[in-house]
């Protein structure tokens, strides 16, 4: 375009930009960046300053996203939003509440993204305080009863901070429940080790006509295996595809393998192994682990020797 003698407007500049930040090109982004000085296209149009603070905020670049955040001239919600998920993605928790705060002080209200944002900031970092005052606001908009990631995103902050009453509080006030929804709730309780919780919420999620996912299983045949319960974890096993209609992975194969390995069951673990495709690390570490706790010593050497030559 350039190079035809066609100079890019702010437009042009603002969507290159937007480029460089879903693609992560840091460097492609600077030199844009330059551009827009030495054209001073920053000091007459937001849209492109807009643009480069979410580029450098995406790219993790946030002193760069702050410091052209501070010299714009006027600011909207998109380019506050933009600026507070930077900082939630990497993790940087008090920086994101700042923005949260800040934007309200300059009259803006929080959009859904804004709030998904927040939440994830304030799980990151545990901070459940800051998350009930966002919650708080989030009830006052009414947006926890129409907007599904908010409800997601709430659930996971709780769940995250080990409040696991409150994240059950906010998934019985959901107005529809996925498998998503069901699987974070899980993660909350197993957190907390309450494994028969975990189950519970597994089979009350089934009578509701909820299929499960990859995920939740590897979730409740991990807990059987905790729990040592052979029988049940089986019965989730082979109602996998039978039932759900998925096809077990070597996680789920890895899980049995466990199950089996604790309850003594070292045939049926090794049936397991040998109908697991591909094997890796994981399953040889789970068999070996298991001996050692039932003192199988000639089974271990057996499968240290095999590791060693496969793995």
């Amino acid at each position: 375009m350039q190079a035809a003698g066609f100079s890019p407007d702010a437009v042009t500049y603002a969507c290159i930009l937007s480029a460089c930040g879903s693609i992560r090109a840091l460097d492609k982004g600077r030199e844009i960046h330059s551009q827009l000085l030495k054209g001073q296209i920053l000091r007459n149009h937001v849209v492109a300053a807009y643009a480069l603070v979410d580029m450098y905020a995406k790219c993790g670049e946030l002193e760069n996203a702050q410091e052209v955040f501070e010299e714009l001239p006027v600011r909207n919600l998109v380019v506050w939003t933009s600026l507070l998920a930077g900082f939630a993605e990497n993790k940087q928790g008090d920086e994101a509440f700042s923005c949260f705060e800040r934007l309200q002080l300059e009259g803006f209200s929080p959009d859904a993204y804004t709030f998904a944002c927040t939440l994830k900031a304030c799980s990151n970092v545990g901070a459940a305080e800051k998350g009930q005052i966002v919650h708080t606001a989030i009830a006052k908009q009414g947006l926890l009863e129409k907007d599904k990631v908010i409800g997601i995103t709430l659930l996971d902050m709780y769940a995250s901070c080990g409040m696991i009453l409150e994240a059950h509080n906010v998934f019985d006030k959901l107005p529809a429940r996925d498998v998503v929804t069901w699987s974070v709730l899980m993660v909350g309780y197993v957190q907390l080790g309450k494994v028969e919780v975990v189950l519970t919420l597994f089979d009350r999620m089934i009578r509701e006509g909820m299929k499960p996912d990859t995920v939740t299983l590897t979730i409740v045949l991990n807990m059987c295996s905790r729990r040592g319960l052979l029988s049940r974890g089986q019965t989730y096993f082979e109602n996998m595809s039978k039932g759900f209609g998925i096809m077990p992975s070597v996680k789920h194969q890895n899980c049995m393998v466990d199950l089996f390995g604790r309850a003594g069951h070292f045939e049926k673990a090794m049936t397991m192994i040998s109908s697991s495709t591909p094997l890796n690390s994981i399953t040889w570490l789970t068999l070996l682990s298991a001996c050692r706790k039932s003192d199988n010593a000639k089974l271990g050497a057996w499968v240290f020797e095999t590791a060693s030559q496969i793995v």
